[in-house]
């Protein structure tokens, strides 16, 4: 830590994911700005791909998406806890899409496809893709799930990547029909190991 005159190492661990973390609980010598130099040997390589947790769910937040269209739009509202949560909304344009560049999947195994998604009462009918790394699976909101932040989780069917880049797999999600008002709300889509 810049300014600590004792110049202590900080501990380091590694987080839920297997990243490293620095707990700074107990450094701060200044309360309102503290700046850490961090060193390391060699090249730094940056990973940016989206990795499963421990359980090996890979989980793609609504706020992790780069959307592509006019209407579709980040979102946030407060969950049943309070916190703000953010989901995709305005999902009013059949060309508009939400994509994850490079997730980290495991080549041969299968993955369930989940949406955690939001439907109000008379905006049923709409259709989702999801393409995960060129295979699409699909899901249809014939039923409203009570409002438009009252999320339910539905299956869209299974994938299997047999080959898997590096790099990872893109994941785009897009309207196949938009209902009456819009497609849905969508916090989150999730791929479940099988």
């Amino acid at each position: 830590v810049l300014g600590d005159p004792a110049a202590r190492a900080l501990p380091l661990a590694r987080s839920a994911k297997g990243f490293v973390a620095i707990d700074l609980d107990g450094h701060h010598p200044d309360p309102h700005a503290t700046v850490i130099a961090l060193g390391v040997d060699g090249a730094l390589r940056v990973d940016d791909r989206i990795h499963p947790g421990p359980d090996g769910v890979v989980v793609l937040e609504a706020s992790d998406a780069r959307i592509d269209g006019q209407a579709l739009r980040l979102e946030t509202a407060n969950g049943p806890d309070g916190r703000a949560v953010a989901n995709l909304g305005y999902w009013t344009r059949a060309d508009d899409a939400a994509r994850w560049s490079a997730v980290a999947v495991v080549a041969g195994k299968e993955y369930e496809v989940r949406a955690r998604v939001a439907v109000a009462p008379g905006a049923e009918g709409g259709e989702l893709a999801v393409v995960v790394g060129g295979q699409q699976v699909r899901g249809a909101f014939t039923t409203p799930t009570g409002g438009w932040q009252d999320y339910r989780d539905v299956v869209l069917g299974r994938v299997r990547l047999e080959a898997v880049p590096g790099a990872g797999v893109p994941v785009v999600a897009r309207p196949l029909a938009v209902g009456p008002t819009a497609v849905c709300n969508l916090r989150d889509v999730r791929l479940v190991p099988r």
